[in-house]
């Protein structure tokens, strides 16, 4: 069991560890379809709900990294006698899924369990408590293939296959919804915060505003003997230059504006 987990343990962390990827937390609910593996027992499957928490981590547009942890109920229904076996665990899961079209995404992964509590149901009143040792392990490998209907919520479906000390043959419904934000909207919203530092930097401050002078066309053109043109130049800079310092002393109010030449660009 324990090669198991370090295998587990260290996709997790291969996974938290990459740099340039953000992820996406997750809430996860459905039910398991579980039953005995004991050939000898005769039992019916049994539908019991779990609840957990997980991330999703994409590494590109079709590939994606997960981990979980649930509560999870599993067990089986014995008819005659009429009789429940109850198992409490706690699963964690660790998955690689691809992308199949915008919709489809098939899923693979491990899963190590550990048993919290047993129990026995005799009819309606009897309750025995099995002879499980708290904490003991089992694990299993599931595919899946999940059905996204509503941007990142997604319902799938998984099979369980057995590999060491597993006590039910399992089937499940996994709904996933995505909780807060992922790490990419975080980090639009540090730019956000910082956007808004800046505009209250600007607000105590002053705006400097550089007017273009065209200096070097001018020089240019008078070098070139084309007077004429130059100062045509010169005037229609000099418009410009006030249609600016006028829009800005009659609509901008933010903060104090101070103008300049680009000529005395060194200066300011």
């Amino acid at each position: 069991m324990k090669k198991y987990l370090t295998v587990v343990f260290l996709l997790i962390y291969n996974c938290l560890s990459a740099q340039n990827t953000f992820w996406n937390p997750v809430l996860i609910t459905g039910f398991n379809a579980t039953s005995l593996r004991a050939d000898s027992i005769d039992d019916q499957t049994a539908f019991l709900p779990f609840l957990g928490f997980g991330i999703e981590k994409p590494f590109d547009e079709k590939t994606s990294f997960g981990a979980s942890g649930s509560y999870a109920l599993k067990g089986g229904n014995v008819l005659s006698p009429f009789s429940k076996y109850r198992f409490q665990y706690i699963d964690f899961q660790a998955s690689a899924s691809y992308r199949l079209s915008d919709i489809f995404r098939f899923e693979a992964g491990l899963q190590p369990s550990f048993v919290l509590s047993s129990k026995y149901f005799i009819g309606t009143d009897s309750l025995a408590e099995l002879n499980v040792k708290k904490w003991s392990s089992e694990f299993s490998a599931f595919a899946g293939l999940h059905f996204h209907f509503q941007e990142n919520v997604s319902l799938g479906l998984r099979y369980f296959l057995p590999i060491e000390n597993s006590r039910f043959n399992q089937f499940q419904v996994v709904l996933s919804i995505p909780v807060g934000g992922t790490m990419e909207k975080i980090e639009n919203k540090n730019s956000v915060n910082l956007a808004y530092q800046h505009i209250l930097a600007l607000k105590e401050g002053v705006l400097l505003v550089r007017l273009k002078t065209s200096d070097n066309i001018i020089q240019h053109l008078n070098n070139a003997g084309k007077t004429e043109e130059a100062e045509k130049i010169r005037q229609q800079q000099r418009i410009e230059n006030l249609e600016i310092v006028a829009s800005f002393k009659k609509y901008f109010r933010f903060c104090p504006v101070y103008f300049f030449y680009s000529t005395q660009t060194a200066e300011a």
